[in-house]
């Protein structure tokens, strides 16, 4: 069985108006087309929340922790608050794909280089089937590389290992 997996997508991480994410416009509406999808084949969406100490950015339950208003996200079947990279280090994800016989994981979100590269390894080495959405997780520009190369860099080293397809070729 597949699940959707979203991780990250959170206000404090896009940043004031979106600005801090680069690709945040066509990430957020490529997002929305796999909840779409996803809704409508019954696959199960599960939303990882990155959560940081009292007072950081990602503080739970303060407006930075909270879901981008834009996804169309309805009573998603599963959420998993993480303090890691991984959605999988100290978390019961995996216990909660193994109870529902999850085997395949299409995975979207932010940010490339940290939540995205270490939940994708992480399903890997556990056994899942991994899909990276090619054209569905984002990151930051830095002073020493911009984000689209982070993205691309990611997106070829990863395919070394599962599928890394835009968002238009994912089947639900």
């Amino acid at each position: 069985m597949k699940a959707l997996l979203i991780i990250d997508m959170q206000i404090g991480i896009f940043g004031p108006n979106s600005s801090n994410i680069p690709n945040a416009e066509p990430l957020l509406h490529n997002t929305n087309r796999l909840i779409e999808k996803a809704k409508h084949t019954n696959t199960p969406i599960i939303v990882v929340q990155h959560q940081s100490s009292k007072g950081g950015l990602l503080e739970f339950g303060s407006d930075n922790w909270k879901i981008h208003p834009q996804l169309n996200l309805n009573n998603p079947a599963l959420l998993i608050y993480k303090d890691k990279g991984s959605a999988f280090h100290g978390t019961t994800l995996h216990k909660e794909l193994t109870d529902r016989e999850i085997t395949d994981l299409i995975i979207c979100g932010l940010q490339t280089e940290y939540c995205i590269d270490s939940t994708c390894r992480n399903a890997y080495t556990l056994g899942y089937n991994v899909t990276l959405v090619k054209d569905g997780h984002g990151t930051l520009n830095y002073n020493h590389l911009p984000a689209n190369k982070i993205i691309e860099h990611h997106n070829i080293v990863l395919s070394d290992y599962f599928p890394v397809v835009n968002t238009n070729e994912i089947a639900m």
